[in-house]
């Protein structure tokens, strides 16, 4: 593999690259970390078609929260927060230009985008009047969202249930089998684990957010901060994280 340096918007390859069919015989899988749009990485499109590219990715992983619906919430919204109804159409705005980068990606189900199902269902609507997720979301025919897929036997969920920086190699340890996460926004990295009879890893693909947007005032007071980047897994045997660098 060629060396490679951080991605900043100083060294942003020529133009986006859309997404190509090219089918080997095993994949090199590129991991979209956590989005919450419309509060995404100003460069968040850019990263990503540049990623995408540089690492000739032929497969597209969503690992969740790709909207935040912070207005949608157990927790107290900022006083200044956007509307329930302008924020899903500025996210809508953002994952259609998403859609024409990548027009098939598998997504994980996720705490945040799962946020009008739960409140429907605490008081009491049937799932018979909601609106499945590509609905709402206005995704094209290719964008999937389950629980939790396999690519390579490499297994791929939101990360809900763990926590801290050990986070992704201890899920890899539970399920017993390679495996990429996010949710934990302070965390990017692979880990990798071996008890002598074979070796797994555990990659934590980081955010990629606005880390001065409303939505995440919560975390100014926290001792770690957001680490923004992606995941990258190549043929199912090597896991990276590629951070964004800030200008």
């Amino acid at each position: 593999m060629n060396i490679w340096r951080p991605w900043s918007p100083t060294n942003k390859l020529k133009k986006n690259t859309p997404q190509t069919d090219r089918k080997p015989a095993k994949d090199t899988v590129l991991v979209i970390s956590d989005l919450h749009a419309p509060f995404q990485h100003k460069h968040a499109l850019d990263f990503l078609s540049d990623t995408y590219k540089k690492f000739k990715c032929t497969k597209v992983v969503c690992i969740g929260d790709e909207v935040d619906f912070h207005i949608i919430s157990r927790h107290r919204p900022e006083p200044d927060a956007m509307g329930a109804m302008d924020e899903i159409r500025a996210a809508i705005k953002f994952l259609k230009e998403l859609y024409c980068l990548f027009p098939r990606v598998q997504v994980c189900n996720s705490n945040h985008t799962s946020r009008p199902f739960k409140m429907a269902k605490e008081v009491g609507i049937p799932s018979y009047f909601i609106r499945k997720t590509s609905e709402f979301l206005e995704a094209p025919k290719g964008w999937t969202w389950q629980d939790e897929l396999i690519i390579d036997n490499v297994l791929y969920f939101h990360g809900e249930g763990f926590s801290g920086q050990s986070g992704a190699i201890n899920a890899a340890c539970i399920k017993r089998m390679n495996t990429v996460i996010g949710h934990l926004h302070s965390f990017g990295g692979a880990m990798y684990h071996s008890n002598g009879y074979n070796t797994i890893f555990g990659l934590n693909v980081g955010c990629l957010i606005d880390v001065e947007a409303y939505a995440f005032r919560y975390g100014k007071p926290l001792k770690n901060k957001p680490t923004i980047g992606v995941g990258i897994v190549i043929e199912g045997e090597q896991a990276d994280f590629i951070p964004l660098t800030q200008e």
